[in-house]
């Protein structure tokens, strides 16, 4: 299959959070108490052990959508452990906006670095003639002044595009008409019952917000999707959505304290035109072949 679109996620995917998690998770703690009190240590302990221990079937929960395994990442994790030790305590109402405070200081305090092969794949990957884009629940403004940070004023930074703000894990209409739209439209709400596997949940698809952030780098093209690969590094956040509407989708491992779930890699086994990897060189062969 040739690519015309290759599109990537960009945290967890271009970089490894692994390295910040365990420093991220431990100074997110020490802010939130500091905020809600230090008698709420054992609490937040204690929810925190069992949000991790029942992920992945547990999922991250936004308006009532559950979007994605609630361990996916250290910065998921922390939003979705303070919000709950938030409706448990008097004070929760007059603090909720505490945990986005939080989230927003310390992604840029503790920045994962880049995968190590980031730039070389990315290499390889514009020289296949693709169209290169990132897609990601991240700003713009911080995607693009990461990739010009590592990339500088080159042909192959130029070459890539950025849709932030992708809101991946919003389940509600799309607002943009393209010709793909139909394929989005034709979707069921959820993954048929017989596909939940060991999850023992479904996997919601109508992510509005997603199918509009795909479709600003396809444009008029009808047959986009087709010549399409999404890479990410969460099976329901990132490539579910691509998948169900006729992508091929790469899942790039994460790496322990997060890692990857024997479920995404079950899933990405078992799914047509899907494959998966340790790291970006896979995504690379594929693309290549």
């Amino acid at each position: 299959m040739s690519f015309r679109y290759v599109l990537l996620d960009f945290d967890g995917t271009l970089t490894a959070p692994e390295h910040v998690t365990d420093a991220f998770l431990a100074e997110y703690r020490a802010e939130f108490l500091a905020g809600v009190g230090e008698g709420h240590a054992a609490l937040y302990d204690r929810t925190l052990a069992a949000v991790r221990a029942a992920s992945p079937q547990l999922g991250w929960t936004l308006d009532s959508y559950e979007a994605c395994p609630i361990a996916a990442d250290p910065y998921i994790l922390a939003s979705a452990v303070a919000t709950r030790v938030l409706a448990s305590i008097d004070q929760g109402d007059a603090l909720r906006a505490l945990p986005n405070d939080l989230y927003a200081r310390l992604y840029t305090k503790h920045r994962a670095p880049f995968r190590p092969e980031v730039p070389d794949a990315l290499a390889a990957l514009h020289a296949t003639g693709a169209t290169l884009a990132v897609v990601s629940n991240a700003s713009t403004g911080k995607i693009e002044a990461r990739l010009d940070e590592l990339l500088g004023d080159t042909a192959l930074r130029r070459a890539i595009g950025v849709i932030g703000g992708a809101r991946k894990f919003s389940v509600r209409e799309a607002t943009t008409t393209t010709p793909a739209r139909a394929a989005f439209e034709a979707l069921p709400d959820t993954t048929p019952r017989a596909t939940w596997g060991a999850l023992g949940r479904p996997t919601w698809l109508r992510r509005g917000a997603f199918f509009d952030a795909l479709a600003a780098v396809w444009g008029a093209d009808a047959d986009a999707p087709a010549a399409t690969i999404f890479c990410g590094d969460i099976w329901e956040l990132d490539l579910v959505l691509p998948a169900a509407l006729g992508c091929a989708v790469h899942l790039v491992e994460r790496a322990a304290p997060l890692a990857t779930h024997d479920e995404e890699r079950h899933a990405a086994a078992t799914t047509p035109d899907a494959g998966f990897s340790r790291d970006l060189w896979g995504l690379v062969e594929r693309v290549r072949a």
